[in-house]
């Protein structure tokens, strides 16, 4: 709820402590450009007062989009090719971004599948083309009830337990933080 205000009549929060509307992208993942992306960081940078190293859950979409920013460069009438080429193995035609880094913030990006699912946990239409950028030393886990392990009677294939907890997951400061919840 703190990432989209949209989502505040699930969790209510603050209006102080909600991402700033800078920090938040909602538009087509066509759109989503560099400069929009290192613009979004750069709101972030401001409302942190400092460069961080941040990491970037993204959806694959939203990877490959950005995979696509290392191949192509926009220009004023068109796009031009930028391929690289490994100086270890020149049959490998290299495509892969794994980590932004800009004035405003040095980001790991991470795929993942296990954004924006619905309250029943199926994919929606953002699963794979969404992003959270975060300050992982603003977020903390805490149990709220202790681990409880059963180990399960063994049937082959290895040995099987179920843990049974509650956890709570803290924001201490979203104000930091980079939301990108893309549907298109």
């Amino acid at each position: 709820a703190w990432l989209n205000p949209s989502h505040t009549s699930i969790l209510t929060v603050p209006t102080a402590f909600e991402t700033p509307a800078a920090q938040r992208y909602s538009g087509t993942l066509a759109d989503l450009k560099e400069t929009t992306f290192q613009g979004l960081c750069d709101s972030a940078f401001k409302q942190r007062r400092g460069a961080k190293k941040l990491k970037g859950y993204v959806g694959i979409d939203l990877k490959s989009h950005v995979d696509y920013w290392n191949s192509y460069q926009d220009d004023v009438s068109s796009k031009t090719a930028v391929r690289q080429v490994s100086t270890k193995d020149v049959k490998t035609v290299l495509a892969i971004v794994d980590r932004l880094a800009f004035s405003s913030a040095d980001i790991d990006l991470i795929p993942t599948t296990w954004l924006l699912h619905d309250v029943d946990g199926a994919e929606t239409a953002s699963t794979h083309k969404s992003g959270l950028v975060l300050s992982e030393d603003m977020w903390g886990m805490n149990y709220v009830e202790s681990p409880q392990v059963t180990n399960l009677e063994y049937r082959g294939g290895g040995y099987k337990a179920i843990c049974e907890c509650t956890i709570l997951n803290q924001c201490f400061n979203p104000l930091g933080d980079v939301s990108l919840e893309i549907a298109s």
